[in-house]
């Protein structure tokens, strides 16, 4: 008799391929020709970090895993600069779906601040499978430089995104 083999699941080895993943997002990164917010992502492979293109960040975004999420404002004083943060996990959840946790997230970073500190706010989510990795400092990744045109975009940003809001109402 022939030994029967599993049949190839693709989930599963989607499961195992983004065991390690990070996206995120600035509200002040915005593609002015289809007026969205861009999102960037990468995969670590092996003990590397591997920059993902566009479609692979769409693709996980549209797909549930279990994830840290942290929203965080980058800040500006004179000449010091900070991060303000909020951290939670989810499981089973599609990034594209959490909107409304965002949305809780942004307002405790916000109310935690003066707004007029804030260069940019934004978001950024990892991976994981089964331990949590709220504690692993990625919220510190990919900051960038809090600069006066970077807030200029993001205050831009803001603005366009509440005359949307306001007009769907």
């Amino acid at each position: 008799m022939k030994k029967r083999r599993k049949q190839h699941n693709p989930d599963k080895r989607a499961q195992r391929f983004f065991n390690n993943v990070r996206l995120w997002s600035w509200e002040s990164m915005r593609d002015e020709a289809e007026d969205i917010r861009i999102a960037h992502g990468e995969a670590k492979v092996g003990m590397v970090w591997r920059g993902l293109n566009q479609q692979q960040v769409t693709d996980l975004a549209n797909k549930n895993n279990h994830w840290a999420i942290c929203c965080r404002a980058l800040c500006k004083a004179g000449d010091d600069e900070w991060v303000e943060t909020s951290i939670r996990s989810g499981k089973n959840l599609k990034v594209n779906d959490f909107a409304e946790i965002y949305d809780q997230m942004r307002a405790e970073v916000m109310a935690s601040v003066q707004e007029r500190h804030v260069y940019d706010c934004g978001w950024i989510v990892q991976s994981f499978n089964q331990i949590d990795r709220t504690d692993s400092s990625f919220e510190l990744k990919y900051l960038g430089e809090a600069t006066y045109e970077r807030r200029m975009q993001w205050l831009d940003a803001i603005t366009k995104e509440s005359s949307e809001e306001q007009r769907a109402a």
